[in-house]
């Protein structure tokens, strides 16, 4: 990872790319600050609230991924998806995590 040039870990990128595809069938209506409306092309319909992390899918706050509603949102207020990715699926973590050397042990004798 740390040879890695990404925000975001790449299997939680790659997803977020497949949810990216999703979100064509969402159609966020602004309903005041940062709350909005999500209606899905097949009649469902979801309220997500950026400002406090959570859609009424749920997926994004079970998963810290970014549903395709909150996408859908993302590219209607022209902000970046990986900003709502949730931190510990990021570079930084990861390296906080696994960056101090871990010291080999020796084995049982005999």
């Amino acid at each position: 990872m740390r040879n890695q040039d990404v925000e975001i870990c790449p299997k939680v990128q790659k997803h977020l790319e497949k949810l990216k595809n999703e979100s064509a069938a969402c159609i966020p209506i602004f309903s005041g600050e940062q709350k909005i409306e999500v209606r899905h092309m097949y009649g469902e319909q979801f309220a997500v609230d950026l400002e406090n992390g959570t859609c009424d899918y749920r997926r994004w706050e079970l998963t810290g991924i970014p549903c395709s509603h909150v996408i859908s949102c993302c590219g209607w207020k022209g902000t970046d998806p990986k900003v709502y990715v949730y931190e510990y699926y990021k570079k930084s973590a990861y390296m906080r995590a696994y960056e101090p050397v871990m010291n080999p042990i020796n084995g049982p004798i005999g």
